[in-house]
């Protein structure tokens, strides 16, 4: 379960909102989209905080892909609009 009070206090500690895998948007991506017991209300939460935090919203992951990405294929409009909105790129990348 997304804990946004713990995330909060990361990262006023200085933790790193893009991470050095595939940073933590397209890791919400994958929760949104597969943990069906996660209010979708906590995703938007989560990913609005490490958005307002400064997290690049056209992060790339492996594969080529970035949450905008996956959510636009998978319709999910609510999750794309938020990082639309926060300056991801809407034309797609190409996956590899």
């Amino acid at each position: 379960m997304l804990d946004i009070e713990l995330a909060r206090a990361m990262l006023r500690l200085g933790a790193n909102v893009d991470g050095e895998d595939q940073g933590f948007l397209v890791e919400l991506w994958w929760q949104y989209s597969s943990a069906r017991s996660m209010s979708g209300a906590a995703i938007m939460a989560m990913l609005s905080l490490l958005l307002d935090a400064g997290a690049n919203p056209d992060r790339v992951g492996c594969n080529n892909f970035r949450a905008v990405d996956l959510a636009m294929s998978a319709g999910h409009d609510e999750v794309a609009g938020l990082l639309l909105g926060a300056g991801a790129h809407a034309t797609p990348r190409e996956f590899l």
